[in-house]
């Protein structure tokens, strides 16, 4: 067998293609809440309901996003609110091995997560990308919608920025809310779809983007 081959990339740093990418908290998550439930015998559905009951409402379709991978943000109150509905502790919805993102450029190991989830030690972040995240601290206000679009094309938030900012001229969150304008209600099922298919047009066309540059 042939040893691995590694390539150096513009900056200088040793890149391995073929390992896994950075997950986001979210699909962490997810990956786990899908784990326990389907360990304790239950549907989405009734994980959905068990959810209501014990908080903010929960949709089955809301279970499912989460479960899929397409939730790359999660608050800590439904952090709270899974953990007690499927009576884990809060580490256990990060269990498994691998890098999480945290930020532009940066990382910590799903193992050093739950230590200080435990209150055994801090948490140890990983530079992985030292240029996106100087540019990620240049840029101001964090930019959101960059990193949820990175997560589902498996690229790096800061090339979603510049495909972003070569596109609109501004960054993709700023694009996002342009498109989407405002609703009376911004909870409401109609406000949700509009930003999903929003969400769902920038990826397509950053997409483009990034690809006509490689």
């Amino acid at each position: 067998m042939g040893s691995k081959q590694l390539r150096v990339d513009a900056n200088g740093w040793i890149v391995d293609d073929d390992a896994p990418r950075p997950m986001a908290f979210g699909a962490v998550v997810g990956e786990n809440v899908q784990r326990i439930r389907t360990a304790q015998g239950m549907t989405q559905t009734a994980l959905a309901k068990l959810l209501s009951a014990n908080g903010d409402p929960w949709t089955k379709g809301n279970v499912a996003s989460l479960e899929r991978g397409a939730r790359p943000r999660i608050t800590d109150a439904e952090l709270a609110q899974l953990a007690g509905t499927l009576n884990v502790p809060l580490p256990s919805l990060y269990e498994g091995s691998g890098e999480m993102r945290t930020g532009a450029g940066t990382t910590i190991k799903r193992e050093a997560w739950r230590e200080a989830l435990s209150g055994r030690k801090p948490p140890t972040l990983t530079i992985d990308d030292p240029d996106a995240l100087v540019a990620h601290v240049s840029a101001g206000p964090p930019d959101f919608v960059a990193f949820e679009i990175a997560d589902r094309l498996g690229v790096t938030a800061h090339a979603v920025a510049t495909a972003a900012a070569g596109l609109f001229g501004h960054s993709a969150t700023v694009e996002h809310a342009r498109r989407v304008g405002t609703f009376d209600d911004p909870t409401s099922q109609s406000a949700a779809v509009k930003r999903g298919n929003v969400t769902r047009q920038l990826v397509d066309e950053i997409n483009v983007k990034i690809r006509e540059t490689e």
